[in-house]
């Protein structure tokens, strides 16, 4: 029975091995065979840089030659992504990223070859100004994303953070940086690679959320090809592979020359595109790419149905849940040769062993049969450990494996070494106390109870104060939730470091208090002023009468220099109002902190040098707010310095690289340091100084420093703080030095130079103000300055129909005199508009109070031939009529 069985197993093989010795077995030529059909056309992604090294270096260093291969590489475009020129036939093969796998899910031919990123580069980038560190922060806003390249990871982030992406206003991607810089859209998809610095370099600090910082991390630049071409041409799927990773491995060890390879390629020098761009973008992938740490293009079929597992949960494919044949796996598609003369070796030594012996041969069966399936166990167990190794060590989050029952470290993965600054084998040794601040709400009992919670009740999220081997302290959230390793039960905590998010979470909650501060001091400044300037104006006609007394009228200008001193304080508080934009002026730094140390010092004991670098450029600024923010820095030093001392006040250049200060963009600054050798500030309370209404002085009222912060800000700059208890304090302020200065005024006129002669006095005039006692001064004031023809009204609408009558009865008005702001009614520019609708000609005067518009700022190039800024004299309302020219 043994002999029958045996014999037509024999039997069998002959014509199995005698089949296959007659199939051409196309894949197992030599690459010289595939010339024939060696022609590949791959289609890039997007326009050629970096991005795409590893092709280019293949072609470039014959790789692709040597494999008998001829490939044509196309470049990219926005309008017409790469899966929908392979699903159409029109390129072989394809560079695109996890999309190919939602395509796969809906029935596509796909099939993934390589995934050139560990860590996905896409982004959605912000304005850092905008204060968006949260997707949530997107929530009713617009959002620009491309349809086939990276929308449905950015959604599947939204989901991931609780956020519906209905509710995010999804626009189609129009690949315009500046589209974001002008406020058309508050977030655009971006690689993180490139979009950032490009940003950077048109003087916009970008912010960024990055989608493996909130929840999902998916492979990225995928090499992909149609089930077809695996099946009828695998030996040229293999060596095209073969010769791409090789090509990758070159460009990263050979960047600068294939950059200025790329630097020759057609349109990337008319793009802009720079060596240094090219270095910076080479850089980051190398944080993506990962090419010390992993295998270029290795891939795991394990993440992959991890990541259609998310995809199918978030409802961006149908539940087929089936990837077979989508992973490509080059062991497989590579060794058919040999399998070929295995199966022929299998099938000599069968024969043999026939004839050694029916017994023999049925034992020698049995060990080769078990021997298979222990090796084959052993294989399995091998890529099971391998591939658990790859995904924890490539983790962006750093991954912390503890004992259940003591807690105690017993495995983390390289992020972990990263984040701590420690090495494997010391971190494994430690204790998570000791890694933690041991703060009261960040020590040991803390941590033991989180251990407990989740052992007893689930999975823990919650965020903590940790401890860098250097000694900083720097913010993470942990995820810690129970697991099974190698069948032993134990506590996993995924650390992620949320410093930066923390920072800009409370940076746009101190902008937003600032904001509502800013809208109350506003209303209250533009109230002020109007009151301030009724006064001021009376007071004024009342010193024009003829018949006051001499004494009288002393009485009168001491009246009207207590009301101009409480204008002033109307313009500090313009500094937190939308309206108290800097009106920028050149001015001399040095001459600037003498004049405010003198001031402040006066009647100190507190001793203070200057050091100021010499040949500094002229700094571009609005003095009296400048002023503002040294005075209160010095008034600071002096009350935390009661027994005296030293005050230093030092004035260099400075230039930032990206990433050296967070909230500034590269470039030069002027660094103004005011260093006192007084009491400090206590650690507890730094982050909280520059928080509208905080203090510690008992007479304190907590809105200096966030003036200065909020001057700062508005100026383009920063302030920064170091302070060690009793060793005193330095206020860091950054300036930026613009390399091609605007032309401005050295001292602070109001009003443009005198060009004529004054206007005529037969010219008329208009007013609109919707304050009573306003209109009815000034059109007393200008009766008083002998101009006969005046009218005033209380709104843009009654002003347009005046001037309209005027208009359509041949007596047009010469001149309008225009309040900025008008509430509930048309007023500021607004009504500049309407006004030059209906005479292109219309001469108009801005006077301005309080707006939260940049028409103060901005009022030449807006139009008007003039600001009259609010509180004014009769001399400055003079003074302003005669400097302009005469009505045509």
């Amino acid at each position: 029975m043994n002999l029958l069985r045996l014999r037509h197993l024999f039997l069998l093989l002959l014509c199995v091995v005698t089949t296959t010795q007659g199939m051409p077995f196309a894949h197992s030529a030599p690459s010289t065979s595939t010339n024939s059909s060696g022609q590949i056309t791959l289609q890039l992604k997007w326009y050629h840089k970096f991005q795409f090294a590893g092709y280019y270096a293949a072609q470039l260093k014959g790789y692709y030659r040597d494999e008998g291969l001829n490939v044509t590489l196309l470049e990219g475009s926005p309008n017409d992504p790469p899966l929908t020129r392979v699903l159409e036939g029109r390129a072989l093969y394809g560079v695109s990223d996890s999309d190919i796998l939602v395509a796969r899910l809906q029935g596509k031919p796909i099939v993934v070859m390589a995934a050139v990123f560990q860590h996905t580069p896409y982004i959605l980038m912000t304005r850092l100004d905008r204060g968006i560190a949260h997707p949530r922060d997107l929530i009713g806003r617009r959002v620009m994303a491309g349809d086939e390249q990276g929308q449905a990871l950015v959604k599947a982030m939204f989901l991931r953070q609780g956020v519906d992406w209905t509710n995010v206003k999804f626009v189609p991607h129009t690949w315009k940086i500046q589209d974001l810089i002008d406020g058309k859209v508050e977030a655009i998809s971006a690689y993180y690679t490139t979009e950032p610095a490009q940003m950077q370099a048109k003087g916009v600090q970008p912010g960024v959320l990055r989608s493996m910082d909130f929840g999902v991390d998916f492979y990225g630049d995928t090499l992909f090809t149609l089930d077809e071409e695996i099946k009828n041409h695998p030996a040229r799927a293999a060596a095209f592979r073969r010769a791409s990773i090789r090509g990758w491995r070159y460009a990263f060890d050979h960047t600068e020359e294939i950059i200025q390879h790329i630097l020759k390629m057609p349109s990337v020098r008319e793009r802009g595109i720079t060596a240094e761009m090219l270095r910076y973008e080479a850089d980051k992938m190398q944080q993506l790419v990962l090419p010390n740490l992993v295998d270029i293009g290795s891939m795991s079929a394990e993440r992959w149905q991890r990541m259609a597992n998310e995809y199918i949960a978030f409802g961006f494919a149908p539940n087929l849940n089936n990837l077979d044949g989508f992973v490509y796996d080059p062991v497989i598609h590579t060794n058919s040769r040999l399998l070929k003369w295995v199966s022929i070796a299998c099938f000599s030594l069968l024969g043999i062993s026939v004839l050694a012996g029916i017994w023999t041969l049925q034992m020698q069966q049995l060990v080769k049969r078990r021997t298979r399936e222990l090796a084959e166990q052993n294989k399995q167990l091998a890529i099971s450990e391998a591939s658990y190794r790859e995904l924890f060590n490539i983790a962006n989050d750093a991954i912390f494996v503890h004992d259940v029952d003591s807690f105690r470290i017993l495995d983390v993965n390289h992020r972990a070494c990263e984040l701590f600054g420690y090495e494997r084998s010391e971190l494994i040794n430690l204790s998570p106390s000791q890694i933690s601040s041991g703060n009261v709400e960040h020590n040991e009992e803390q941590l033991n109870r989180y251990r407990e919670k989740t052992i007893n009740e689930g999975p823990q999220l919650f965020e903590w104060h940790a401890l860098h081997r250097s000694g900083h302290e720097f913010w993470c959230e942990i995820h810690l939730k129970r697991g099974t390793i190698n069948g032993q039960e134990r506590l996993i905590a995924l650390l992620r470091d949320i410093t930066e998010r923390r920072r800009l979470e409370e940076d746009r909650l101190k902008v937003s208090k600032l904001d509502a501060l800013g809208v109350i001091a506003g209303g209250i400044a533009h109230d002020l002023n109007n009151i301030m300037l009724g006064i001021i104006l009376n007071l004024d006609l009342l010193l024009n009468q003829t018949r006051i007394h001499s004494e009288d009228a002393a009485l009168v200008r001491a009246a009207k220099n207590a009301a101009l001193r409480a204008s002033d304080l109307s313009r500090r508080m313009l500094t937190f109002a939308k309206g108290g934009d800097p009106i920028k002026k050149n001015i001399n730094i040095r001459e600037l902190i003498i004049n405010s140390l003198n001031l402040a010092l006066r009647g100190s004991n507190l001793l203070g040098s200057v050091q100021i670098e010499p040949n500094l450029p002229p700094l571009q600024a609005d003095p009296g707010q400048l002023a503002q923010v040294l005075d209160n820095l010095i008034i600071n030093a002096r009350e935390a310095s009661p027994g005296g001392g030293n005050l230093f006040i030092r004035g260099r250049r400075q230039k930032l690289k990206t990433g050296e200060i967070l909230s500034l963009p590269p470039g030069d600054y002027l660094v103004v340091e005011v260093q006192d050798q007084g009491v400090g500030i206590p650690e507890a309370i730094l982050p909280k100084i520059f928080d509208p209404y905080f203090t510690t002085k008992k007479s304190g009222h907590g809105i200096g420093l966030a003036t200065c912060y909020s001057i700062m800000k508005k100026h383009g700059g920063d302030i920064l703080v170091h302070s060690l208890p009793k060793q005193g304090t330095t206020f860091s302020l950054y300036l930026p030095i613009h390399t091609n200065p605007e032309t401005l005024p050295d001292s602070p006129p109001a009003v443009p130079p005198a060009m004529t002669n004054r206007p005529a006095k037969s010219d008329r005039l208009l007013i609109i103000d919707d304050d009573s006692l306003i209109r009815k001064t000034l059109v007393l004031l200008l009766k008083a300055l002998g101009y006969q023809h005046v009218e005033a009204v209380e709104n843009g609408e009654a002003g347009l129909a005046l001037y309209q009558k005027g208009l359509q009865a041949n007596t047009p008005f010469d001149l309008v005199i225009l309040d900025a702001t008008i509430p509930g009614y048309l007023g500021g520019e607004e009504a500049f508009k309407a006004l030059r609708q209906l005479d292109p000609k219309a001469r108009v005067i801005l006077s301005s109070g309080y707006s939260d518009s940049s028409a103060s700022t901005n009022w030449q190039e807006i139009g008007f031939c003039a600001i009259l800024p609010k509180p004014f004299t009769m001399q400055d309302l003079e003074t302003l009529l005669n400097s302009l020219p005469a009505a045509s």
